[in-house]
């Protein structure tokens, strides 16, 4: 399973994950999104799932990071600070790695941030 860390100035809204699904839509019809909830938390993992059910793509709740220089303390990139990072994971099915990059670019650029492969 690959990963993508996108990093943008300001936290992914609803309106800019629903214009990356609509995206990821128009390539790939048969995916379907699922939330799953993470017990504790406010936020669960939007999950991308094929018509035979597996995981294509998993997307993380953003997080915010102040520290100056993490970025590239843990990537090796530079970027603005502070920054949010959201993680987009790839399964391991044949077309998970082209629809986790066509998430992660739309959103990326939705943003005006950086898709930095981990």
């Amino acid at each position: 399973m690959s990963e993508i860390v996108l990093l943008t100035d300001t936290a992914p809204q609803p309106e800019h994950i629903v214009s990356a699904l609509r995206a990821v839509n128009g390539a790939y019809p048969g995916l379907r999104a699922g939330v799953e909830p993470l017990p504790g938390q406010l936020h669960g993992l939007l999950h991308l799932v094929t018509p035979d059910g597996d995981k294509a793509v998993t997307i993380d709740a953003a997080r915010f990071v102040p520290v100056p220089g993490e970025a590239k303390r843990l990537l090796g990139v530079e970027c603005s600070e502070p920054a949010w990072w959201t993680e987009v994971r790839a399964g391991a099915g044949p077309e998970s790695g082209a629809i986790q990059q066509l998430f992660a670019t739309t959103l990326a650029e939705a943003l005006g941030g950086d898709a930095v492969i981990a």
